[in-house]
């Protein structure tokens, strides 16, 4: 009897610690409806506006994160074996590429491919080198008559997916948007999917990654104006023009052209010659494109 009662008192603590070590981290979701076209609107609505994201649409990962799969492997690696463009654009959380859970970063056939016997893989694996408060990941693709797939945080299981609010099943679509926080001083350092059958064919896709950098390093080693860590082209020349990206942006105007416009305004709306266009003359100028006549100033007699 006092075995027994020793029994249950340990699986009491081992039960008081599971639980408790599960609300170490709180899961918030997001419908598929969040979705924008304007990742920047996306974004704010979905509260990274100041992560780092990682958007899959180059084989290269932003500093701080490697992923990895298993059965088959590949991986931990910071650069992908090749882009992945899947099937259904309803997949995608931005661009036209993602992450998808097979050895190859693509759905390949099952005779002829390189990864043994079956290209999926049961387990994939985000890494964040320094840890992170905030995790979030747009997934899609997850569909429960293959298997269900377990949602593990630094290694310890804390919720199947499908019973996460707001998830919608299917293959055409996107499931949903999920934002893992931190809700102690523990770290996020891995974030993990777990198909439950080990040979299932499921193909799972993920995009639009992003994780709130605890340890941001303001580095610019090209002097574009764009932190290497957010710097996808790191090796531009200083007087480069690029985009946020860090990357040549072409479409931009040439300094040259720049002059050209500034002096061709200047010679259209400098009405005194002074080189200068002053908020009067710039009224004119707008009156005029604008076809507005000039007003009828009554003045005090």
């Amino acid at each position: 009897m006092k075995f027994l009662n020793l029994f249950n008192f340990i699986a009491i603590l081992f039960l008081l610690f599971i639980n408790s070590y599960s609300y170490a981290f709180t899961i918030k979701t997001f419908s598929n409806t969040v979705y924008n076209n304007s990742i920047e609107v996306m974004n704010n609505d979905i509260g990274i506006q100041n992560y780092i994201i990682e958007d899959f649409e180059d084989v290269s990962l932003v500093d701080g994160l490697t992923v990895g799969v298993e059965n088959p492997n590949y991986g931990p690696a910071s650069i992908l074996p090749s882009l992945y463009k899947p099937q259904w654009k309803n997949n995608t959380w931005d661009g036209i590429y993602a992450f998808t859970s097979a050895c190859t970063n693509g759905w390949n056939s099952w005779e002829g491919n390189s990864c043994g016997d079956h290209p999926y893989s049961q387990i994939t694996t985000f890494n964040i080198t320094n840890g992170t408060e905030s995790f979030g990941i747009g997934i899609a693709n997850f569909q429960i008559n293959n298997s269900r797939t377990d949602l593990l945080v630094n290694g310890n299981k804390i919720i199947t997916v499908d019973e996460l609010t707001n998830y919608q099943d299917g293959i055409e679509l996107r499931n949903l948007y999920l934002i893992i926080n931190s809700d102690n001083d523990e770290k996020i350092y891995t974030v993990t999917f777990k198909i439950q059958a080990e040979n299932s064919c499921e193909g799972l896709v993920f995009d639009h990654l992003a994780f709130y950098n605890l340890e941001c390093n303001y580095n610019d080693s090209d002097d574009d104006g764009v932190i290497d860590q957010l710097d996808k082209c790191t090796d531009t020349p200083s007087d480069s023009w690029v985009n946020n990206q860090g990357c040549p942006a072409n479409n931009l105007y040439t300094e040259d052209q720049m002059n050209q416009m500034v002096n061709s305004i200047l010679a259209w709306g400098d009405l005194n010659g002074d080189n200068k266009i002053s908020l009067i003359e710039a009224i004119k100028a707008l009156r005029i494109t604008s076809g507005v006549t000039e007003p009828n100033i009554k003045t005090k007699k």
